[in-house]
């Protein structure tokens, strides 16, 4: 194919899609295999909760995690949990 790479449409939506052309909502996300190239040599732990523990608590509802990736190359950036789980404690005490 001639030319110049077509640009992702992540990039067009952030450039707010200056050709005002129809975004491709199918276009694959080239994520395969980024957790398996992830590695963490000062803290082993951070590994081994990205690849194995993230997973196991999401599908128990436990957490989520969410990977943050560089639009250009999809490299991993960082990553982030939220605990699912919750606890609501009565802050004040009920009025008369």
């Amino acid at each position: 194919m001639a030319g110049r790479k077509p640009k992702p449409t992540a990039v067009k939506k952030l450039e707010g899609n200056q050709g005002k052309r129809k975004l491709n909502t199918k276009e694959p996300i080239p994520a395969k295999g980024i957790l398996s190239e992830f590695s963490c040599e000062k803290n082993p732990d951070v590994e081994r909760f990205l690849k194995k523990s993230s997973i196991e608590f999401t599908k128990k509802n436990q957490s989520i995690t969410y990977i943050v990736l560089a639009i250009d190359d999809s490299e991993l950036l960082g990553y982030f949990t939220i605990a699912l789980k919750f606890n609501i404690r009565q802050v004040c005490s009920p009025g008369p």
